[in-house]
């Protein structure tokens, strides 16, 4: 063997050496991220703090309305008095919403992008929330603004899901009164709560409600929303009474989302009660070969 032809076999050894080496080192970090996923899997998730409560109602409230609809007559008396047995017994104190994990939100940003901005302010109240000592979530009440067939309702629907919270859709349009939505006096044979304390009639306060096509009242215009002005203000919400049952409640803990065609359509004085935020139409996604 010349000189040269030695060399070059050397020259060889070096190159199989250094490529098994690296081959080695590829084999170890794919083991090595084996390991940690398997390890990860295996790790107990840390459970999500437990719902924080709030009082709901006074029990002296309660009791002078219990006293109150033992003195009713009429159509109406029994359901008052159920009703206010049943506030009752599902409790004085109540649940509101609790800060999920971050990474929930991740099916919205898949699922909605073209609500990309409507999640990252989610996201930013869920970071918030996350930071309080008992992560207590308040999402401010949106407008949601955008052609039709943009995903509105579904995303709406989509985020109580994620957020675990009870979804409650009231069309607006179909409306007929404003004691729809804050309840009928006991003095009508057909007097009933209204759509709020029905979102309200629950463990847990802090629903996400949702008013579909907001620019499209009846006729009988603002009549119809009258009681949602109310609503809207954390102040006066907190000590929302329903007609049929004259009992003041804490309705602030709502999560009112709004949505619409037209901002145009929505009265001035409603729509800066809202976060309003305009969603585009989704991208066609791109054929590739």
């Amino acid at each position: 063997m010349t000189t040269t032809e030695f060399r070059q076999h050397r020259r060889a050894d070096r190159d199989l050496a250094c490529q098994l080496a690296c081959a080695k080192a590829i084999v170890r970090a794919f083991r090595l991220k084996q390991s940690l996923v398997a390890a990860s899997a295996e790790a107990p998730t840390p459970p999500l703090p437990a719902a924080p409560m709030r009082p709901f109602v006074n029990a002296a409230d309660l009791a002078q309305r219990m006293e109150w609809a033992a003195r009713l007559t009429g159509d109406a008396s029994q359901m008052v008095k159920s009703r206010l047995d049943r506030v009752s017994q599902i409790g004085l104190t109540r649940s509101i919403a609790v800060a999920p994990r971050a990474s929930c939100l991740d099916a919205l940003d898949r699922n909605y992008p073209n609500f990309a901005e409507v999640t990252a302010l989610v996201r930013r109240h869920v970071a918030l929330a996350g930071r309080t000592s008992d992560a207590a979530l308040k999402v401010p009440n949106l407008l949601l603004a955008g052609a039709p067939g943009v995903g509105k309702t579904a995303y709406a629907a989509e985020l109580s899901h994620v957020l675990r919270l009870r979804f409650v859709s009231v069309d607006v349009p179909m409306l007929s009164a404003d004691f729809s939505m804050s309840g009928l006096d006991p003095s009508y044979a057909n007097a009933k709560p209204g759509l709020v304390f029905d979102a309200l009639d629950d463990a847990c306060i802090a629903p996400i409600v949702l008013l579909d096509e907001l620019d499209k009242l009846p006729r009988t215009g603002e009549a119809v929303l009258g009681s949602l002005y109310a609503l809207l203000e954390p102040h006066t919400a907190a000590r929302f009474k329903d007609a049929a049952l004259g009992l003041a409640m804490d309705a602030s803990h709502i999560t009112w989302i709004a949505t619409c065609n037209d901002v145009d359509g929505v009265e001035p004085a409603l729509r800066s009660r809202f976060e309003l935020l305009t969603v585009p139409r989704r991208r066609p996604s791109r054929w590739r070969p």
